[in-house]
């Protein structure tokens, strides 16, 4: 069955089923929406009947109203005046009213005229008595004729039929009484109130005493109806009505049109002519689609892909056209035909390199029926080693060519299993030469049978090979006899190795430099003797020849020595290798002098560089640090409560303070001249450094410092930070536990020369690792450290900042016990002078001249200046400097101080000025001002001809004091620089 066929069978079902169901679920709701709005149509239908029974029972009540409230009808029940009945109760009149009987009862409820309304002839109705059960009804109900008070209406039923009747008392007019009698008025529920509600609501109306299906459950009143469908365009509503009495009087029967059912049914047929044509469309049009979207291209598919398969078609591909799961298949499709020829070619190269692989054998290669040992294919190796040819050979058995090793008659079982049987054998050729070859046989399936593939090596170059090298051996023991005894002499250490670093040969130099006996190491692997690093050893197989290199290694007894080492491939005439050469040699002094040269060529770079550095910081430092002190002013200026803001500032001012000490750090590296000394105790720096050193560790330390100690000429910054060293290798020798003490004496000796004088001794006592012998010499080298994160800079600091101050450091230490470090600083007889300090800036007046060549330093100074009420200028260098300072003298508006930069790159810097300004003026005071705080003329300022001395960076309370002071004549006394702490 076709795929057409197939589609064809599923959708017409399918539609048929869907129209069906549609249909059925629509009309069903259809015809239910419409029942229901019929049945609403019903209930009101009969809501207006009972309204219009109710209008009648109200104009019956209005009618009987006028009569029983009329002066006439009062006077009549007195005098019983006939005229009143012929003239207002005739049967005429109440034709006119229609009021179908009238009832007049005295006040002893006595019937005293009754009347029933003959309506035969329209044209002469005639007066006839009331039914005989409708006064005995009226008569046993006794709020109709006995109660003279109120009025009553309603229905009422009787033995043959029902009637709306209405009593009223009879009075005057006026209303008053007292009551004589009573008027009743009934209308019969009868075929003229059935035309009469018909003809008014355009239902047909049938009023029964008993209903026509006396089984059918009724409700009282239109609110609850009894609805039931006849037919297809009518329902029949039915309902009862009550007396006065509560008693049903009648049925009331309402035919009602199903009009909304009819309409539903023309609907439902309307819907479902409109189905079954939208769907035999959609049909229609899913059958266009899927036959034009998936049937007609499968086709196109299956025709590509039987044209492929019969070989019709040269791109062996097929159509790929769209963009859906079809087109998809048709890529696959593709793709694995494009993967069959891919295969197919690959196949085709595998042949082509299997006989390529066969052919360009140098080896016999052969294969062999193990039925009948026949030749059954051989390669033209095979043909040329046994001057054969091709014809020749496939009539020919093995036996015949091949003189194997192997018994031919157990060869089967013996290389079952994929083993491989070898040996060396003859081949035969057809000059009845013989040619030795190496043989390998294995079993395996060719074309459904067993078969023996055999190779056969030519062993005539293996054989000249051994010839050579047995000569070449001989030739070789005879040059290690000359070399053995031309090694003997050299000092060098030299190994020769063979193909495989088995060592041949090692002189006496190397066995004294790697600690091994010559008997014990030939032989050996060079990689057991000679223990380099592993990076070395893969240079080492990859290149032929490499040194001189140099590498730190320990020999096997145990020793660390410095080695320069090179090898060189050995080979022979015909370029073939036969080894390597090693040659090395001990250069551990050598090295040892190269690394203390290299290393204080990097400590005097890193010291120019540091100084440099610390320059540049300290320039911009000044800056900040005067643009801070500016702003805090404004802000104290300021109106309103600026606490935060200045503590702020005072924040960033203590990160200037420590960012001052990280250049003073590096300038104890930077070379050049002494430290800014001046005569200090060392008991408050020592218990400062302490402090500042311990401060989160958990280790204790003590201070032994007599009051007598003498005072020292020290820079207190750098020897704070050389005391810091100290203390923190303590820390780290003694692993965050245990105590460290200082104890300070006055001494009158020292180690080394000049040791007589007095001096400070300062011992630093910890309890921890120690220092080894081997490395307590170094400790001072530059980078030198034992620590995974050290930088080997610290104690040469210490040293160098010692050294720098005239004193000594000496350092004992026993492992496992601890170290003590004794520093000797020289005693001064100077007197220790307070000096001057101030915690706000101190303000002056007259004019200062300041020079530098960096703008924001010129700028930042001046606005302080000018602040504090000086009146200043600017220079950027030495030259303009003079020309300002000499212009001012003609103007006679000397300066009264000038601020100089100490070096100015490129110009002539204070250094240079400070000459040539004395010379123009001898009284003319200058302060020097540098980020280089470590110059010499920093430390000696006054020999130079300053003043005053301020270094950068600097505080605005050390400049104004420092200004303040050169103001005045005489000596200064600069502020002591703030120790970080």
């Amino acid at each position: 069955m076709k795929l057409r066929t197939k589609v064809l069978l599923i959708l017409i079902p399918m539609t048929i089923l869907f129209i069906l169901i549609f249909n059925a679920v629509g009309v069903s709701m259809l015809n239910d929406q419409a029942t229901a709005m019929d049945q609403e149509e019903a209930r009101s239908a009969a809501q207006r009947i009972g309204v219009g029974l109710g209008n009648i029972e109200y104009i019956l009540n209005i009618k009987c109203g006028d009569y029983s409230y009329w002066d006439d009808t009062w006077s009549y029940l007195e005098d019983y005046n006939a005229s009143y009945i012929e003239n207002n109760l005739n049967a005429y009149t109440m034709y006119g009213y229609e009021v179908d009987a009238v009832l007049l009862y005295d006040i002893a409820s006595n019937l005293i005229y009754n009347m029933s309304v003959d309506a035969t002839d329209p044209e002469d109705p005639l007066a006839s008595e009331v039914p005989s059960g409708l006064l005995a009804a009226i008569q046993s109900d006794e709020s109709i004729i006995y109660d003279m008070e109120n009025e009553t209406s309603g229905v009422l039923s009787y033995d043959d039929g029902s009637v709306i009747l209405s009593s009223c008392p009879i009075l005057r007019s006026d209303g008053s009484g007292p009551a004589r009698g009573k008027m009743i008025m009934a209308v019969y529920l009868n075929e003229n109130v059935e035309v009469s509600l018909t003809e008014t609501f355009g239902n047909a109306l049938r009023i029964e005493i008993e209903p026509d299906d006396p089984g059918l459950a009724l409700g009282t009143g239109p609110e609850e109806l009894t609805i039931k469908n006849i037919n297809d365009s009518t329902m029949l509503c039915s309902w009862s009505i009550s007396d006065l009495n509560g008693v049903p009087a009648a049925v009331m029967n309402l035919d009602v049109g199903r009009d909304w059912y009819q309409q539903s049914q023309r609907t439902g047929m309307f819907l479902l002519h409109t189905i079954i044509t939208t769907a035999t469309i959609n049909c229609l049009l899913m059958l266009l689609f899927v036959d034009r979207a998936v049937l007609s291209r499968m086709h196109i598919l299956m025709d590509d892909v039987f044209r492929i398969g019969r070989g019709q078609s040269k791109e062996k591909r097929v159509s790929t056209l769209g963009d859906d799961e079809i087109a998809d298949l048709g890529k696959q499709v593709n793709i694995m035909l494009e993967n069959l020829d891919r295969s197919e070619q690959e196949l085709v190269m595998k042949e082509r390199r299997y006989r390529v692989l066969v052919e360009g054998s140098s080896n016999a290669i052969i294969l062999v029926s193990s039925k009948d040992l026949s030749i059954i294919e051989v390669n033209p190796a095979f043909l040329r080693m046994t001057g054969r040819n091709d014809y020749d050979i496939k009539r020919t058995r093995i036996t015949e060519v091949l003189d194997a090793p192997w018994d031919w008659n157990t060869a089967k079982t013996t290389g079952e299993g994929g083993k491989v049987l070898e040996g060396e054998g003859r081949l035969m050729h057809s000059n009845q030469s013989v040619l030795d070859v190496e043989l390998s046989m294995t079993t395996l399936n060719f074309e459904g049978e067993e078969a023996y593939f055999i190779i056969g090596r030519d062993l005539t170059d293996r054989r000249r090979a051994e010839k050579d090298r047995e000569r070449i051996l001989d030739e070789l023991s005879r040059t290690n006899e000359n070399l053995e005894i031309t090694l003997k002499s050299i000092t060098d250490g030299v190994i020769s190795v063979d193909q495989h670093d088995g060592v041949v040969l090692m002189n006496r130099a190397a066995e004294d430099l790697i600690g091994v006996n010559r008997r014990y190491g030939i032989g050996r692997n060079i990689r057991e003797l000679v223990p380099l690093p592993e990076n070395e050893w893969d240079d080492y197989r990859t290149l032929h020849q490499a040194g001189p290199l140099r590498v730190s290694m320990r020999n096997n007894s145990g020793q660390i020595w410095q080695m320069e080492y090179s090898y060189i491939t050995l080979t022979s005439d015909k370029g073939e290798v036969m080894g390597k050469m090693f040659t090395f040699r001990d250069i551990s002094e050598k090295a040892r002098a190269e690394i203390a040269e290299a290393n204080a060529g990097r400590l005097e770079a890193i010291g120019t560089l540091a100084g440099g550095i610390a320059h540049d910081f300290n320039n911009v430092m000044t800056s900040v640090v005067g643009e801070l002190y500016l702003l805090r002013t404004e802000i104290e200026n300021s109106e309103g409560s600026m606490q935060r803001s200045r503590e702020r500032i005072s924040d960033m001012e203590m990160a200037m303070d420590r960012a001052k000490f990280v250049a003073q750090e590096l300038l104890s590296l930077s070379k050049g001249g002494a430290p800014i000394q001046k005569p200090t105790t060392l008991r408050g720096l020592l218990e400062d450094t302490a402090r500042l050193a311990f401060t989160g560790s958990s280790i204790t330390w003590s201070l032994d410092c007599p009051n007598d100690i003498w005072p020292v000429n020290i820079d207190q910054g750098q020897m704070n930070r050389a005391f810091l060293n100290i203390l923190f290798n303590a820390q780290e020798a003694s692993h965050e536990k245990g105590s460290v003490e200082i104890v300070v004496r006055n001494v009158f000796s020292r180690p080394g020369p000049d040791t007589e004088g007095r001096y400070v001794n300062v011992d630093f006592i910890d309890h921890g690792e120690g220092i080894p012998s081997d490395v307590l010499p170094r400790i001072f080298d530059p980078y030198y450290t034992t620590k995974a994160t050290g930088t080997g800079l610290g104690m040469t600091v210490t040293f160098t900042t010692i050294k720098r101050h005239g004193g000594t450091i000496e350092v004992t230490s026993e492992v496992k016990k601890g170290t003590k470090v004794s520093v000797y600083l020289p005693a001064t007889d100077e007197p220790i002078r307070d000096a001057p300090r101030s915690d706000r800036p101190v303000s002056g007046t007259g004019r200062v001249l300041i020079m530098d060549d960096e703008e924001f330093i010129l700028q930042v100074t001046m606005d302080i200046l000018q602040g504090l009420g000086y009146e200043t200028e600017v220079a950027h260098d030495g030259e303009e400097a003079l020309r300002a300072y000499g212009q001012a003298m003609k103007d006679g508006r000397k300066f009264d101080v000038v601020i100089m930069d100490l070096t100015v790159p490129g110009g002539m810097g204070g250094k240079e000025t400070i000459g040539h300004l004395l010379k123009m003026d001898p009284q003319a005071r200058a302060i020097v001002s540098s980020g280089y705080s470590n110059d010499p003329v920093m430390a000696d300022y006054q020999n130079f001809g300053f003043v005053g001395v301020v270094p950068k960076p600097y505080k605005i309370e050390e400049l104004s004091l420092v200004v303040k002071n050169a103001m005045q004549p005489g000596p200064t006394v600069n502020p002591e620089p703030d120790t970080f702490k």
